[in-house]
């Protein structure tokens, strides 16, 4: 959750006055929950900006395919007792399956922000996670795109705000 969340956190809109100069810039909130929670709360009491984005693990699923033998051990010599040993065995495979969603209120501000998104998923981008800082594991993570939608709530009487949604899944 920590490593996804990471990869969006530092997502920016600019924007520009009528000269075509940077009237503001500002970083796009991201929090852990579900968008339905967050869509609520737009057209409820509690107001919130836009734009911003929310993601949450819809799924986990096993994966047969990259398991290795079980009782295969990790190893370490320990630094405070060089005779003896540290061990754990090799990981579960599973993948997650996170939504992202973007929203916003400016179809630019969505567009922006997709800019900054899409052109490293080719539809994978690999990520380094050090998995196990005292066993010394870093693992390469790779992230797929699989799917991008939009939906547009714009429905309803002039008072209602509108609002973008961009969902993204990977």
């Amino acid at each position: 959750v920590v490593l996804f969340g990471t990869l969006f956190n530092d997502l920016s809109v600019k924007r520009l006055n009528s000269s075509g100069a940077t009237d503001s810039e500002f970083k796009i909130p991201i929090a852990y929950g579900p968008s339905e929670k967050f869509i609520a709360k737009i057209g409820g009491k509690d107001e919130l900006s836009l734009p911003r984005m929310s993601f949450e693990i819809t799924d986990y699923a096993y994966d047969p395919i990259r398991k290795l033998q079980t009782t295969k051990k990790f190893k370490k010599v320990k630094t405070s007792t060089p005779t003896e040993l540290v061990s754990i065995y090799n990981p579960v495979p599973y993948d997650f399956n996170i939504t992202l969603t973007i929203m916003v209120k400016y179809s630019d501000d969505g567009t922006q922000i997709l800019e900054q998104i899409l052109p490293y998923f080719t539809p994978e981008f690999q990520v380094a996670m050090n998995e196990m800082s005292t066993m010394g594991i870093i693992r390469d993570i790779p992230i797929i795109l699989n799917s991008v939608a939009t939906e547009d709530t714009y429905e309803g009487d002039f008072l209602t705000r509108r609002a973008l949604l961009h969902t993204l899944n990977f």
